[in-house]
């Protein structure tokens, strides 16, 4: 009866079955930082996210292999080839801010350097009018020694019935506009976030929580 039934599977199975070629892997998802950004938005309905949601939302993008496209800007290319080097040029600089850049998303080997670098990339990229930068006109010219090597976000600026983060502080330097924003200052060249109370004072390095959050969530961090 065994052997008649060995015969059975094998009729079933038919003679072929044993050497048909291994299913082949899906590729990786190929993902727009901006799409991304733009769908997250659009399921907030125009509720703000804080700092640590942006940055966590990117550190999601790390949990799975993905071909993600991302665009340069002065922020990226000063974090990308002053901390991550040749990591970073192995794609090539971009011929102009409106081209992407790739990177190969592998989970098992991603470091703390992509992570940062695709939150520098969300933020002013897809944040910009949260963005305030000190030494903005230099963004189109070689870099200079004593610039500052930081930008900070500042998503209240439209209590004052200003258009973007940048006006008002713009506004606010040359004194026609007295009240002062907490904001957060983000460093281009160190794994470094710190919070800018109304005061002016300078409070803790808030990457570290932000990083111990998005392990704490799965991602596995380098």
């Amino acid at each position: 009866a065994a052997v008649v039934d060995k015969e059975a599977e094998n009729e079933n199975v038919g003679p072929d079955a044993a050497n048909e070629p291994e299913p082949v892997p899906a590729e990786p998802a190929v993902v727009s930082l901006e799409e991304y950004w733009a769908k997250l938005k659009a399921e907030r309905s125009g509720e703000p996210f804080t700092l640590e949601e942006i940055y966590l939302r990117c550190s999601e993008l790390f949990v799975a292999p993905k071909v993600l496209h991302y665009r340069e800007n002065f922020f990226v290319r000063f974090f990308g080839s002053m901390v991550m080097g040749e990591r970073y040029t192995e794609t090539g600089f971009a011929a102009s801010d409106t081209e992407d850049l790739v990177l190969e998303i592998a989970p098992e080997r991603a470091t703390e350097n992509e992570i940062y670098l695709i939150f520098v990339a969300s933020v002013t990229n897809c944040f910009g009018d949260c963005v305030i930068y000190e030494d903005y006109d230099y963004a189109a010219h070689n870099y200079n020694r004593n610039m500052r090597v930081q930008f900070a976000y500042c998503d209240g600026y439209k209590e004052f019935g200003f258009d973007n983060a940048q006006n008002y502080y713009d506004a606010y330097k040359s004194g026609s506009c007295s009240k002062f924003l907490s904001r957060d200052v983000i460093s281009m060249v160190k794994h470094k976030i710190f919070f800018v109370n109304s005061y002016g004072d300078l409070g803790e390095n808030r990457y570290e929580n932000f990083k111990s959050e998005a392990i704490a969530n799965g991602v596995n961090i380098k």
